[in-house]
Protein backbone atom coordinates (compact mmCIF):
# COMPACT_ATOMS: atom_id res chain seq x y z
CA UNK A 1 0.00 0.00 0.00
CA UNK A 2 2.79 2.27 0.61
CA UNK A 3 4.53 2.02 -2.47
CA UNK A 4 0.89 2.20 -4.50
CA UNK A 5 0.49 5.68 -2.54
CA UNK A 6 4.13 7.04 -3.21
CA UNK A 7 3.64 6.07 -7.24
CA UNK A 8 0.25 8.11 -6.94
CA UNK A 9 1.70 10.89 -4.87
CA UNK A 10 4.68 10.67 -8.11
CA UNK A 11 1.78 11.25 -10.83
CA UNK A 12 1.89 7.84 -12.14
CA UNK A 13 -1.51 6.47 -14.41
CA UNK A 14 -4.06 5.38 -12.45
CA UNK A 15 -6.54 3.26 -13.34
CA UNK A 16 -9.13 1.36 -11.29
CA UNK A 17 -11.20 -1.57 -12.26
CA UNK A 18 -15.05 -0.75 -10.73
CA UNK A 19 -16.03 1.33 -7.51
CA UNK A 20 -17.58 -1.46 -5.42
CA UNK A 21 -16.67 -0.89 -2.22
CA UNK A 22 -17.20 -4.51 -0.57
CA UNK A 23 -17.73 -7.90 -2.41
CA UNK A 24 -20.39 -10.09 -0.79
CA UNK A 25 -18.68 -12.89 1.17
CA UNK A 26 -20.11 -15.46 4.04
CA UNK A 27 -18.83 -13.89 7.23
CA UNK A 28 -18.41 -10.32 6.37
CA UNK A 29 -17.83 -7.81 3.71
CA UNK A 30 -14.65 -8.14 2.13
CA UNK A 31 -12.84 -4.68 1.14
CA UNK A 32 -13.07 -4.22 -2.56
CA UNK A 33 -11.39 -1.85 -5.17
CA UNK A 34 -13.82 0.67 -4.18
CA UNK A 35 -12.54 0.77 -0.68
CA UNK A 36 -8.99 0.95 -2.25
CA UNK A 37 -9.99 4.03 -4.44
CA UNK A 38 -11.26 5.81 -0.93
CA UNK A 39 -8.51 5.23 1.19
CA UNK A 40 -6.00 5.96 -1.66
CA UNK A 41 -7.87 9.61 -2.42
CA UNK A 42 -7.50 9.88 1.58
CA UNK A 43 -3.63 8.90 1.45
CA UNK A 44 -2.55 10.61 -2.18
CA UNK A 45 -5.22 13.15 -2.92
CA UNK A 46 -5.93 11.23 -5.65
CA UNK A 47 -8.75 9.80 -7.42
CA UNK A 48 -8.20 7.24 -10.52
CA UNK A 49 -7.68 8.49 -13.80
CA UNK A 50 -10.16 6.43 -15.47
CA UNK A 51 -12.28 3.57 -14.06
CA UNK A 52 -12.63 0.99 -17.25
CA UNK A 53 -15.31 -1.26 -15.74
CA UNK A 54 -18.58 -1.50 -14.51
CA UNK A 55 -20.79 0.71 -14.82
CA UNK A 56 -18.79 3.00 -17.05
CA UNK A 57 -19.14 3.13 -20.49
CA UNK A 58 -15.80 2.02 -21.51
CA UNK A 59 -17.08 -1.37 -20.77
CA UNK A 60 -19.65 -1.76 -22.42
CA UNK A 61 -18.65 -0.24 -25.40
CA UNK A 62 -15.62 -3.49 -25.40
CA UNK A 63 -18.08 -6.03 -24.96
CA UNK A 64 -20.17 -5.13 -27.74
CA UNK A 65 -17.33 -4.72 -30.06
CA UNK A 66 -15.11 -8.07 -29.15
CA UNK A 67 -18.74 -9.98 -29.43
CA UNK A 68 -19.88 -8.01 -32.18
CA UNK A 69 -23.10 -8.02 -31.15
CA UNK A 70 -26.07 -5.41 -31.19
CA UNK A 71 -26.23 -3.53 -27.73
CA UNK A 72 -29.93 -5.04 -27.02
CA UNK A 73 -28.76 -8.42 -27.58
CA UNK A 74 -26.75 -7.89 -24.26
CA UNK A 75 -27.95 -8.91 -20.91
CA UNK A 76 -26.59 -7.90 -18.07
CA UNK A 77 -26.82 -10.31 -14.97
CA UNK A 78 -25.99 -9.15 -11.46
CA UNK A 79 -26.83 -8.65 -7.86
CA UNK A 80 -25.80 -4.81 -7.53
CA UNK A 81 -27.50 -2.09 -8.60
CA UNK A 82 -24.51 0.51 -8.26
CA UNK A 83 -22.38 -1.06 -10.61
CA UNK A 84 -24.01 -4.63 -12.52
CA UNK A 85 -27.29 -2.88 -13.30
CA UNK A 86 -26.38 0.68 -13.98
CA UNK A 87 -23.83 -1.11 -16.29
CA UNK A 88 -26.67 -2.49 -18.05
CA UNK A 89 -28.50 0.71 -18.12
CA UNK A 90 -25.99 2.73 -19.06
CA UNK A 91 -24.74 0.31 -21.98
CA UNK A 92 -28.27 -0.13 -23.27
CA UNK A 93 -28.57 -3.50 -22.64
CA UNK A 94 -31.32 -5.56 -20.95
CA UNK A 95 -30.99 -6.05 -17.69
CA UNK A 96 -31.54 -9.11 -14.66
CA UNK A 97 -30.84 -8.16 -10.94
CA UNK A 98 -30.38 -11.92 -8.83
CA UNK A 99 -31.08 -11.15 -5.02
CA UNK A 100 -28.19 -12.78 -3.68
CA UNK A 101 -25.79 -10.43 -3.00
CA UNK A 102 -25.97 -6.42 -2.30
CA UNK A 103 -29.03 -4.76 -3.99
CA UNK A 104 -33.02 -5.98 -2.22
CA UNK A 105 -35.98 -5.34 -4.64
CA UNK A 106 -37.00 -2.73 -2.36
CA UNK A 107 -33.76 -0.97 -3.27
CA UNK A 108 -34.87 -1.44 -6.90
CA UNK A 109 -38.20 -0.21 -6.39
CA UNK A 110 -37.31 3.02 -4.74
CA UNK A 111 -34.02 3.97 -6.57
CA UNK A 112 -33.05 5.26 -9.58
CA UNK A 113 -31.91 2.57 -11.39
CA UNK A 114 -34.36 0.28 -12.56
CA UNK A 115 -33.42 -3.75 -14.00
CA UNK A 116 -35.95 -5.22 -16.62
CA UNK A 117 -36.22 -7.95 -14.15
CA UNK A 118 -36.04 -9.13 -10.74
CA UNK A 119 -35.00 -12.79 -10.21
CA UNK A 120 -34.13 -14.78 -6.98
CA UNK A 121 -31.03 -16.30 -8.31
CA UNK A 122 -29.35 -16.91 -11.65
CA UNK A 123 -31.30 -20.85 -11.80
CA UNK A 124 -34.66 -19.02 -12.13
CA UNK A 125 -33.30 -17.75 -15.78
CA UNK A 126 -33.50 -21.14 -16.77
CA UNK A 127 -37.58 -21.17 -15.93
CA UNK A 128 -38.11 -18.29 -18.55
CA UNK A 129 -35.48 -19.25 -21.36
Amino acid sequence: LEIANELLVFGKKYIATHPDATCPAPVAPVPDVGSFMRLFEKSSGRTPDVITGKPYGIMAENVIKALNVRKEDVTMVGDFLLTDIAFGVNGGFNTVMVLTGHSTEEQAEKGDIHPDLILKDVNELTKII
